[in-house]
């Protein structure tokens, strides 16, 4: 109990460190529909009903938007337990204690306990299952039913569990040997009835993989990342462009491939001498850590599966296997058990890492930013659709005039769409959503991150004679944008004149004429100005580039005491824009003019702005650069 309660702590303390990011929208979409399209709009979407179900039990109690991660905190300190209780039924105290020590301080398990999806409810039913299997195996008999149960939670809680459910097909040989062949199948038949429901649904959302998926073919850098995760060497992330973070250790980056190959190759052989010494309990612990990498990597050949997440639930049997060595070591030398100490150590400092950083998209920002810059009669996108249920999260009670969720046909959340719209092109989908929102606002936000077709929803703006007048980007891709068909003059008052005259600042191998700044090499402007906390600023800004140019216009504000105003616990500053921004106008152009406003929501605490035009190489060119504040 006390590992299971120091687990829960580790988890909770920072669990609203990290913003929510997409798929935790989906999370919230999903569970708070009713039971009937819960399990048929859910369950259509590539993974199993338990969790949203489980949350969705939860959140009739009391809604908050962080119950997704309450409950998979509670899974992973449960998962701790079973972690303790498998390793002190195999191999003693010392064993267990060690292994539920490593799975508290684990890294991989702290994150994605604070993370609101399914992956540490399943590791608890894939641990439960393991645990449940060897105390059947032991001819407790009652843990027979346990074991079934626990078998078909765990396809329930998650799909891949069954590459580390394959390992227990290890245990018809131990179950020979004891007489219990016969229950053993019985429980996998009663597993397998108790699953029978669902079955077509996973048909289903098998099929659809297999068609078309997103997930990259694996490589022996994938492999090799996910055995630092599970070392505890390397912080996981969910989303490009995010890689993780290595532990602060002086030198490891230089042996980060020697240890995962060693770490690998250590599995392989506790296999091996396992095998010779006919100890099938070992066995079934040691191919559990290896063996749905090898059934990933094989299904790959066809469709790419690899996540770092698949594998979450292989990471016990490691700890279980060192804390049963080194217990082993500690009753022939006390001095052995220091051998735990680096690798408790350095989990510490990798989680370090994940409380200091922030790795998911900022849309706590972009919500909030969202409800100061919107004025009524405005409509609202959210681009794909699952953002309006984060964007509600941090804005309980908010509503635009008009709301819209965007979907794409390639990818279609809405129950029935899929029939609907078969044959039907993305782009005529998208915009007849697009026009509806249009044609009820007198401006448009698109509350969007990069997506399949956003820029084609842009594109829709443009040739139906909109302008952007702000366009805000935040952390890892997160973006608010105003479109209207009024222009900048008719929105806000000037506060930045164009032209490049008194207040502007020049470096480098700048110069000025006829208002025209023209940038050779590595040069830039600079101008200040005051802002007001929750004001609108509206900017513009013509160029025209030169290859291999580098254009670029960024705004960073600051408080009264000239200090960046921090958005990530206040350690950070905010560099409010870059521009260009996207690829959409497909920049350079040589001698081409390309105007692109842009904007931002000051921050609380902010005092003034500091625009930055610069360049690096080759020439660029700027006329008609002015800020304009929201009247």
């Amino acid at each position: 109990m006390f590992l299971g309660l120091a687990a829960l702590i580790v988890r909770l303390a920072t669990i609203d460190h990290e913003p929510l990011w997409l798929d935790e929208g989906y999370t919230l979409l999903f569970s708070g529909l009713p039971l009937p399209q819960l399990f048929t709009v859910g369950g259509a979407h590539e993974h199993p009903p338990l969790f949203y179900l489980i949350v969705h039990l939860v959140r009739s109690i009391h809604d908050w938007y962080l119950i997704p991660r309450i409950v998979s905190a509670v899974a992973g300190a449960l998962a701790v337990t079973a972690t303790y209780f498998l390793g002190y039924r195999l191999y003693g105290t010392a064993a267990g204690l060690i292994a539920g020590v490593f799975a508290v301080l684990a890294p991989m398990h702290v994150w994605y306990s604070q993370d609101g999806r399914g992956y540490e409810v399943a590791c608890l039913a894939v641990i439960l299952s393991y645990l449940a299997l060897f105390e059947a195996l032991n001819d407790n008999r009652r843990w027979w039913i346990v074991y079934a149960v626990a078998t078909a939670f765990c396809l329930y809680a998650e799909y891949t569990t069954v590459f580390a459910l394959v390992p227990q097909g290890a245990a018809i040989v131990v179950a020979y040997r004891r007489g219990a062949l016969r229950r053993l199948l019985l429980a996998w038949a009663g597993a397998t009835i108790l699953f029978a429901p669902w079955a077509g649904m996973l048909i289903g959302n098998a099929s659809d993989v297999a068609s078309s998926y997103w997930i990259p073919m694996p490589t022996f850098g994938s492999v090799t990342t996910t055995t630092l995760q599970f070392l505890g060497l390397l912080t996981p992330c969910p989303e490009d462009p995010c890689k993780g973070m290595l532990a602060p250790v002086p030198g490891l980056a230089t042996v980060t491939e020697p240890l995962a190959i060693a770490t690998i190759c250590a599995t392989l052989i506790v296999t091996a001498i396992a095998l010779g010494r006919r100890r099938s309990l070992e066995v079934i612990l040691a191919t559990w850590a290896w063996v749905p990498f090898a059934v990933v990597i094989a299904i790959a050949v066809r469709r790419p599966l690899y996540l770092d997440r698949v594998f979450l639930d292989a990471t016990f049997p490691l700890y279980i296997l060192a804390g049963a060595g080194i217990a082993w070591l500690g009753r022939r030398a006390r001095i052995a058990y220091v051998l735990a100490v680096p690798i408790l150590l350095v989990s510490v400092l990798s989680i370090s890492n994940i409380v200091t950083a922030q790795s998911n998209p900022d849309w706590r920002t972009a919500s909030l930013d969202l409800a100061n810059a919107y004025r009524p009669g405005q409509s609202v996108i959210f681009y794909p659709g699952v953002i309006g249920s984060i964007v509600h999260a941090y804005l309980p009670g908010w509503h635009a005039t008009y709301e819209r969720p965007v979907w794409y046909n390639s990818y279609l959340d809405v129950p029935g769409w899929q029939k609907r719209y078969a044959g039907m092109s993305d782009p005529r989908l998208r915009v007849m959503q697009i026009r509806e929102a249009a044609r009820r606002g007198t401006g448009v936000w698109l509350v969007a991150q990069d997506y399949t077709g956003l820029n084609r929803a842009r594109h829709w703006f443009v040739a139906h004679n909109y302008r952007l007048l702000l366009s805000e980007m935040y952390h890892n891709d997160t973006r608010i944008e105003l479109w209207s068909r009024k222009s900048l003059n008719d929105l806000g008052s000037v506060v930045v004149r164009s032209g490049f005259g008194t207040g502007w600042t020049l470096t480098g191998k700048a110069r000025v004429s006829e208002k025209v700044l023209t940038l050779n090499g590595n040069s830039s402007a600079i101008r200040h100005l005051h802002v007001t906390p929750g004001a609108t600023y509206f900017f513009n800004a013509s160029y025209r580039a030169y290859p291999p140019s580098t254009p670029s216009v960024q705004v960073l504000v600051r408080d009264r005491s000239g200090r960046p105003v921090a958005t990530y616990l206040n350690r950070y500053g905010r560099l409010i824009d870059s521009f260009p921004r996207t690829q959409w106008y497909n920049l350079p152009v040589s001698g081409v003019w390309l105007n692109q406003p842009f904007g931002f929501v000051a921050p609380p605490g902010s005092s003034t702005a500091t625009i930055v035009i610069s360049n690096r190489w080759g020439q660029v060119s700027w006329r008609d650069v002015a800020a304009y504040r929201e009247r």
